[in-house]
């Protein structure tokens, strides 16, 4: 048997500790959230008790309009990078981070990515960036 290691065990212990029941409800409540933005309005028993009576069962989404604005709206320019030296020599430096910054945004296709934290933030409550490097 491998021997494991004390960080997969740390990992473990915290997922364990984070993936809690109160956790879980959280996830229930914004993933019913996410798909009411998204048309998913009505429910299995309520569309077919409308069926039955003879009323319409289409709903007017009057939600996602406006988190495809907002998402417009936050996404419409790319973000301007600006690293600032600490002195004066510090400026050429600064410039380099600036560059950096940009291509590293444009390289990693950076506006859809925003997007879809936007998305996420506005319909489930939580809309996350992880920057990480690939190796």
């Amino acid at each position: 048997m491998p021997k494991q290691n004390k960080k997969v065990d740390q990992i473990r212990q915290l997922y364990h500790l984070a993936d809690s029941v109160t956790r879980r409800q959280w996830q229930k409540i914004n993933q019913k959230g996410y798909e009411f933005a998204h048309d998913e309005q009505l429910a299995k028993d309520d569309k077919d008790s409308l069926e039955e009576q003879g009323m319409p069962t289409f709903t007017i989404n009057r939600i996602l309009p406006v988190v495809e604005m907002l998402n417009f709206y936050a996404t419409a320019q790319n973000p301007r990078w600006q690293a600032i030296g600490v002195e004066g020599s510090d400026i050429d430096v600064a410039s380099v981070f600036s560059d950096l910054t940009d291509y590293v945004w444009h390289n990693s296709n950076g506006s859809t990515l925003y997007t879809n934290a936007i998305n996420d933030s506005v319909t489930k409550g939580i809309g996350y960036l992880l920057v990480t490097i690939d190796k």
